[in-house]
Parts: C-alpha cells; structure tokens; sequence
C-alpha cells in the first residue's frame, strides 16, 4: 500500500467496506467519514486509526418517524446486537 499521508497508518489501495449508520435528522454522513479537511472529528478516517476515507455511494435505506411504532424496540435489538452501542454516543 501507500502512505495514506495522515498520521497513524498504511493505508492499501482500493480497500473498500460497507458501513450501516442510524443518525438522527440533519447528521452530516459525508462530513463523518471523510472528515470535512478535519473540521469533522471524529470522522471515519479518525476511527480507523488516522487514514484517509470518501465515499463511493450514499444510500439511504430506511426512515423511521419519531413515535413511529417499533422506533424504540429496533433500536434496542441492534443496540444489544452491537454490544451495548457506541461508548459516550448517549
């Protein structure tokens, strides 16, 4: 691979993943994960250990109403499915 030029990693070209988010409105997704020249943070890029990232597509696959029946109970069974969800995301 190349230097990925941040601080913090080798990063191999052409590595690609498939990441699934549940945001609220209004959540800047592009800005988290190529990190808006670092005035996002964290961002993507920050998590995988200081290596650059972008988007190839954006697609949004669901919506949930707030009040919406099952809103709460699906987010508890992938919470419990994440091991507990993200550490400070309260």
């Amino acid at each position: 691979g190349e230097e990925g030029g941040e601080e913090g990693g080798e990063m191999a070209v052409g590595t690609y993943f498939t990441l699934h988010l549940r945001t609220s409105a209004g959540t800047y997704i592009k800005e988290f994960v190529h990190g808006d020249m670092g005035r996002t943070r964290p961002s993507v890029g920050d998590l995988l250990g200081g290596l650059e990232a972008d988007l190839l597509a954006l697609d949004v696959t669901g919506i949930v109403m707030e009040g919406e029946e099952g809103e709460r109970e699906e987010g508890k069974e992938q919470e419990e499915e994440a091991g507990g969800g993200v550490k400070g995301a309260e």
